[in-house]
């Protein structure tokens, strides 16, 4: 993934509510709120999940019923509940405590970036809530996937031993099958390309725990029956029709098989959040795996996981191939209703799944950076220039083309070639701060490496582009050097250009935002304000100031100038516009 939040709940639950919740982005940043109590959210998914039970009793034993079996009464009481259920929920995370957070992580990514969203927390009830449900991930940010985890869940070893070059290793377990068919399963992941499959069928707990000590494994698959307990403990899993296995007897194979090369698990079975947050209570350090919330009928888990599979091998990233997967069975809940709120991820927050294509063993060290060099010796860059002007090909023009090229490298993450397109760009018209920017851009977004980022915004900032003073203050602060953040800005403010002096203004605003100087950050967005009123994202944080103070009618004067002076193609003020266009539609 390429960007992370971690949504951290602290001590509470929802009779008393979150008093400390935090979360941390993968910037660097950490903003803290709190959310109030919500006694009725743990009863409302009860109730929810009582009706979902109900409807699928004789399909949850493997029996497939038309979908005229299940009366209108009942589907419509279970939509009702459904619909009761996200509003409430969406209600309680609008709490004004917990604003601040939310305005964070939509003014810290876009809407196209793919995001982890991870949930840690130790109460049961806030792992049994569906937190896909929230309208920022489910509406908003198409590429966000939720995974939940424990405070004290432990991480996965780095220095795991590689398995073999080109193929995948899975240790496919195909327990107790009463009732179910299994065998979809084993025929999907027989159409992998480049597995390497072991298949247990119906193993001893002997024959499992010897296989998970035997060999490398890349991934743990498990198909059959499983359950967990309504507190979201006691996970178990069926292996053959007489034997159940929990996580304490199978820790130490699970251990060794962790730390030696496991890096994915699959439990495609019923109630499996148990059985994750058992390996997490037991110190298991569980790899990211994919569990089921609830009983699940066959149809639905064999379907997403032939979805799950299909993005995953194509080059999905994890969280996203999970989203897709989950997103796909929307399409088969007119005859399986609730399909899509079953699947979810549970992982250490600081874990990075990985590609199928890393799984093979093609793959970059994850700590692989990208040095500042050109393909060719420099001396043969300047004469290939030199050829190009003789041949009449202007340099403002080449350069141009060679900014473009590195912006389409970057939208596919080719990073080496947009670096390189923005350095030639730059070469070839030294004046111009675009191919500047978007390098600076490249190394925060993508590599956060904020002293490059820092270099490559000030050369931009030199060459007149205002935005880029306003991103240099951001990297200077992530560098945590917030006297030269006030240096830069004081240095821009002397700028003859209302527009570079506004958007230093702004970024003094946000910067005393961040200290929490509301008054004196108020002051400096108004000056901002007055010197260019154009100036969306000085509008953006006066309007966000305005909404903590409940003077919502003021505010949102402030989000239709962002509305209207806002560019898509600038991140920062793309961020502001989509927040915009969602609080007008609210009011």
């Amino acid at each position: 993934m390429k960007a992370s939040v971690v949504l951290s709940l602290g001590a509470g639950n929802f009779a008393e509510g979150f008093p400390h919740v935090s979360a941390r982005l993968s910037d660097g940043s950490k903003v803290s709120g709190h959310l109030p109590a919500a006694p009725n959210l743990p009863g409302l998914y009860d109730r929810w999940r009582l009706l979902y039970e109900l409807l699928y009793q004789s399909r949850l034993r493997g029996i497939e019923i038309e979908a005229g079996s299940v009366t209108n009464v009942s589907e419509t009481a279970f939509q009702e509940i459904s619909h009761e259920l996200e509003n409430k929920f969406n209600h309680w995370l609008g709490n004004s405590g917990f604003r601040g957070i939310e305005n964070r992580v939509r003014s810290s990514f876009a809407p196209k970036d793919e995001l982890l969203l991870t949930v840690e927390s130790q109460d049961s009830d806030t792992w049994r809530i569906p937190w896909h449900l929230w309208s920022l991930c489910r509406q908003d940010y198409p590429y966000t996937e939720i995974a939940l985890s424990t405070p004290d869940y432990p991480a996965p070893p780095s220095d795991r031993q590689a398995t073999e070059r080109g193929k995948v290793n899975i240790l496919a377990v195909l327990g107790d099958g009463t009732g179910i068919d299994i065998e979809g399963d084993r025929a999907l992941l027989q159409k992998l390309p480049g597995a390497k499959l072991t298949f247990l069928i119906q193993p001893r707990r002997e024959e499992l725990t010897e296989k998970l000590w035997e060999k490398p494994w890349d991934i743990l698959f498990f198909a059959g029956h499983g359950r967990s307990d309504r507190n979201v403990t006691g996970g178990r899993i069926y292996i053959n029709s007489q034997q159940s296995l929990t996580v304490a007897e199978l820790q130490e194979a699970l251990s060794h098989a962790i730390r030696r090369s496991l890096q994915l698990a699959i439990f495609n079975c019923c109630d499996g959040l148990g059985i994750a947050r058992d390996w997490a209570q037991a110190k298991i350090p569980l790899p990211p795996a994919i569990v089921m919330r609830e009983a699940v009928p066959d149809a639905i888990a064999r379907r997403f996981l032939q979805y799950f599979l299909q993005a995953y091998a194509k080059g999905a990233s994890f969280p996203l191939a999970v989203r897709q997967g989950r997103e796909k069975l929307k399409g088969l809940e007119d005859r399986l209703p609730g399909a899509s709120w079953l699947p979810a991820i549970c992982q250490h927050p600081a874990v990075s799944a990985p590609t199928w294509a890393e799984l093979k063993g093609d793959r970059c060290p994850r700590t692989f950076k990208l040095k500042p060099i050109l393909p060719l010796p420099r001396l043969a860059l300047y004469s290939l220039i030199g050829c190009l002007g003789l041949y009449g090909l202007g340099g403002q023009t080449v350069a141009v083309w060679a900014n473009r090229t590195g912006v389409a490298h970057f939208e596919t993450n080719e990073l080496l070639q947009a670096q390189i397109f923005y350095r030639l760009a730059s070469i070839l018209d030294p004046f111009n701060p675009k191919p500047h920017y978007n390098l600076a851009w490249l190394c925060e977004k993508s590599r956060n490496d904020f002293q490059c980022a820092a270099r490559g915004y000030r050369r931009a900032a030199d060459r007149g582009l205002p935005e880029a003073s306003s991103q240099l203050a951001k990297v200077l602060l992530n560098l945590q050097d917030a006297d030269a953040v006030w240096q830069i800005t004081q240095h821009c403010l002397d700028s003859p250009y209302p527009a570079v002096g506004a958007a230093c203004l702004g970024k003094r605003g946000w910067l005393l935002l961040e200290q929490g100087r509301i008054s004196e950050a108020k002051a400096h967005l108004e000056e901002a304000i007055a010197l260019e009123p154009d100036s969306p994202h000085a509008h953006c944080l006066y309007a966000r100031i305005l909404e903590g103070e409940n003077r919502r009618e003021e505010a949102r004067q402030h989000w239709e100038w962002v509305k209207k002076s806002a560019q898509y193609h600038i991140p920062e003020q793309n961020q502001c516009l989509h927040e915009a266009h969602q609080r007008l539609e609210e009011n």
